[in-house]
């Protein structure tokens, strides 16, 4: 809704939806994690020991703020104008850095995983106006050079999305991973 809204308000300058789009601002405000972090469907929801429950058999009654989620919330504030003054933003990005992998990656849990994560957070840190020079960023773009298949294109394997293993793991080269590094 809100990505046809902006769309609407762009081409037109028609208002009608700026109501629902405050709201929806405001609830993904709302949704942020005390880290500055968002997850995809809870707030703070990072309590290890909730997986140890009996009925808890895939390890999946947490939902922890995640790079790739975080990225696409904060597009979308600097798509509606808010900037790394915001606090929501500054919080956003903060995260961000905190959380990059030593190798220069991010992980992406919505996709397949390392190169994902990464593309999703370039790109929302440049829309919040992080520069080139930003050393994340050039960390991200050194370690996205690294792992570029002898091809030229970008792969990763499934296996680097396993449950409890960290790290990139190489595949040949696919058009989506391709285009995410790009």
């Amino acid at each position: 809704v809100v990505v046809m809204a902006m769309d609407r308000v762009r081409r037109g300058g028609d208002t009608t939806f700026d109501p629902a789009i405050d709201r929806a601002v405001e609830w993904v405000r709302g949704m942020q994690s005390g880290n500055g972090g968002w997850a995809a469907f809870d707030v703070d929801n990072i309590y290890d020991y909730l997986n140890n429950i009996p009925f808890a058999d895939h390890g999946a009654l947490i939902d922890p703020p995640t790079e790739d989620v975080t990225a696409r919330c904060l597009s979308m504030l600097a798509q509606l104008g808010e900037t790394a003054g915001s606090e929501a933003v500054k919080r956003g990005i903060d995260y961000l850095v905190r959380v990059q992998a030593p190798d220069g990656s991010w992980y992406g849990r919505w996709g397949m995983n390392y190169i994902y994560g990464t593309w999703s957070v370039l790109c929302a840190l440049n829309a919040c106006g992080l520069t080139r020079e930003h050393p994340a960023l050039r960390k991200a773009v050194e370690w996205l050079t690294a792992i570029q298949n002898k091809d030229g294109g970008w792969g990763e394997d499934g296996s680097s999305y396993k449950l409890g293993y960290h790290g990139y793991e190489p595949a040949p080269s696919t058009a989506s991973q391709t285009a995410w590094a790009l």
